[in-house]
């Protein structure tokens, strides 16, 4: 794959439903009961006048990310959720998450947000996801112990927001999926 290659940033159609399934089955971080609710979500973002902003990263023809969050949460000024974030497990690593997370915090600072809050679990597995927001300036602001089970905790991660456009970081996606490329 040539190294110039970056993924587009671009509005969610109904044929990309089968790619979203995939992305967050796979990696073992989103229960079946999730995955239907990240559907859930796909499928309500394709609505007109939807309450979710919804982006996907397309790379070489093959949906290979997403970004939704919206806005503002009720009985807050200007605070609005990350709802879900997502990468191909074969294209982790490469800048699609910061570049996917970029977009929703331009997005939601130009509908007013001031905040922006990322909800997760606490789970060893999540370590990555924490590590990732931190190193985007989000805050470990709270943890609920025990909240989605005994064990796993609700972590939340805030970010303050400019209100100004924002400059989109360049992928890398060496390695990641390959031109014309078969995918289940």
């Amino acid at each position: 794959m040539a190294a110039s290659a970056q993924p587009t940033l671009r509005a969610p159609r109904a044929e990309d439903r089968d790619a979203v399934r995939r992305i967050v089955s796979t990696g073992g971080f989103f229960s079946a009961e999730e995955v239907d609710i990240a559907l859930e979500v796909f499928d309500e973002a394709l609505l007109p006048n939807s309450c979710y902003a919804y982006l996907v990263a397309e790379l070489h023809g093959q949906v290979v990310g997403l970004v939704s969050w919206g806005g503002p949460i009720e009985q807050t000024e200007s605070c609005f959720d990350l709802y879900w974030i997502a990468v191909d497990d074969t294209c982790r690593g490469h800048g699609i998450g910061a570049l996917l997370i970029a977009a929703a915090e331009k997005g939601a600072a130009s509908a007013g947000a001031t905040q922006l809050i990322a909800e997760t679990s606490g789970r060893r597995l999540y370590a990555p996801t924490h590590a990732f927001y931190q190193r985007r300036g989000y805050l470990r602001a709270a943890e609920l112990a025990d909240f989605y089970a005994r064990g796993d905790a609700k972590v939340f991660f805030v970010k303050r927001l400019k209100g100004k456009a924002q400059h989109l970081p360049p992928a890398s996606v060496e390695g990641c999926v390959q031109p014309s490329a078969a995918r289940d």
